[in-house]
């Protein structure tokens, strides 16, 4: 507990290689290197590179900047522009907060020294013979005096909810994760921090960024998985941290099947190449999802399945544009059965923008001030358009972002727990490496890609690619 190893002296080599290891990524994206690899490599770098430090010390010293500033250039270059604090901000919340888990190394630094603290503290106080935190604070004066100061800082940030840390606990039993909640808890307040900064438009995707699973495009693909074509992930990623994707003023290239184009302006952000249903940019994109979704649900449940089934008892009559009295058909994407149950299950699937279309400013106000309400009401749509199917119908929604729906949810973790009971494996499972990871994730994981894969498709081809 004497003088650290920290500052200048522990940092520099760290800034050096940090520096290094973005130019040779570089030199290699030059040479063909694909970006998604180099931002895994970036990426898993910037999450442990100096962990072993901040656990060890209060690290307060500029190298933490420094240190900052060379993996965000490292983020910029991958993403093919240059980020302005808002946008780095955003990049440092959890996947499921809508960021990248990236960067932010000065407020991990508080929540990493006392975690390591609160995992150790019982064991080395009894170790020194040290039986009060009086007796401790007194012995080990300028520790003591690190450790006040990140607390408060912690606190500041949002860790521990605010609150002032129970070290007496500490000193009873070790307390492990304390890290990896901190963090939670400091993601989540500097997310509202941002979305109150931001406009409506802005702040609904970013909420639409958010929720279980919607990031994991994200992360490396596991054996078997689904990749993702060079620009696509480019614009996926730039999407995901509110960086332009279409150039304003430029006129959507989405081509009817007579060969004329919407030839509507496109915004920025490529809100309106989105929500255009010209063209079979949406069509495919529901169809990947809901491809996929019958061929999973068969592999984890072993329960055939069938598409496009059509539900007569669910037909309904409706008046169109004419006043003409039309039958609607109840066209379901997915039927099977729950082999537990032997109930029936109906999935229909549904992607919703994070912005509505048309001039809806009510529901873009509630959308931008709640997380997962443009799901829920395509949840609802579905519920009243097929409001005799009860508990067998299951709405598989998404927003455009990624954030599923609570339906959703439940239903991918019914396949993970299908997949338990039949043994089933996905992608070559069991082989060893990064396709080991459990049946959920790998299943988000597809669902995310499909999805951000299908957005990537109808931005690019609106900017006429």
């Amino acid at each position: 507990f004497g003088a650290p190893v920290r500052g200048p002296v522990a940092g520099a080599p760290l800034i050096n290689a940090a520096r290094g290891l973005v130019q040779r990524l570089s030199v290699l994206q030059g040479a063909g290197l694909r970006r998604r690899t180099a931002y895994t490599v970036l990426h898993t770098y910037a999450q442990g590179c100096c962990n072993h430090l901040l656990r060890a010390n209060l690290e307060e010293g500029r190298w933490l900047d420094d240190l900052e500033e060379a993996l965000q250039q490292g983020l910029a270059q991958v993403a093919g522009s240059s980020l302005d604090e808002g946008q780095r901000a955003l990049a440092s919340l959890r996947l499921s907060d809508g960021g990248l888990a990236f960067g932010d190394i000065r407020s991990k630094s508080e929540a990493a020294f006392l975690g390591s603290w609160g995992r150790v503290l019982q064991e080395e106080a009894a170790g020194l013979g040290v039986g009060t935190l009086e007796g401790f604070s007194s012995r080990f004066p300028t520790l003591w005096a690190d450790m006040g100061r990140a607390e408060g800082a912690l606190r500041i940030r949002g860790g521990n909810g605010g609150r002032a840390l129970d070290w007496v606990q500490m000193f009873d039993q070790s307390v492990p994760k304390l890290q990896g909640a901190w963090a939670k808890e400091i993601s989540e307040s500097r997310r509202e921090s941002i979305l109150g900064g931001l406009g409506e438009e802005d702040a609904a995707d970013v909420r639409s960024h958010g929720g279980p699973g919607a990031g994991s495009f994200l992360c490396p693909p596991c054996t078997g998985g689904r990749g993702m074509p060079e620009d696509h992930f480019t614009i996926s990623l730039r999407d995901r941290l509110l960086l332009p994707v279409c150039q304003v003023g430029a006129r959507c290239q989405h081509r009817r099947p007579n060969g004329s184009v919407c030839n509507a302006p496109l915004d920025a952000r490529g809100r309106h190449a989105k929500k255009c249903a010209i063209g079979g940019g949406w069509v495919r994109r529901h169809n990947g999802l809901r491809d996929f979704a019958a061929e999973s649900w068969a592999a984890c449940s072993g329960a055939p399945t069938v598409k496009e089934q059509r539900v007569p008892a669910w037909d309904r009559e409706r008046e169109d544009d004419q006043g003409r009295t039309v039958t609607e058909l109840a066209v379901l994407d997915v039927a099977s059965s729950d082999p537990a149950s032997g109930c029936p299950l109906y999935l229909d699937v549904t992607v919703t923008t994070a912005c509505p279309s048309g001039n809806d400013l009510a529901a873009l106000r509630r959308r931008a001030r709640g997380d997962g309400r443009g799901a829920s009401d395509a949840v609802a749509d579905k519920r009243r358009r097929y409001n005799l199917a009860g508990s067998s119908l299951i709405p598989l929604a998404f927003e455009d972002g990624g954030r599923p729906a609570e339906e959703t949810v439940a239903f991918v973790r019914r396949c993970g727990a299908a997949a338990e009971r039949t043994g089933c494996s996905l992608f070559g499972a069991g082989d060893g490496g990064a396709q080991d990871q459990p049946v959920v994730a790998r299943l988000w994981q597809e669902y995310s890609t499909l999805l951000q894969l299908g957005n990537a498709e109808l931005i690019l081809n609106a900017n006429g690619r």
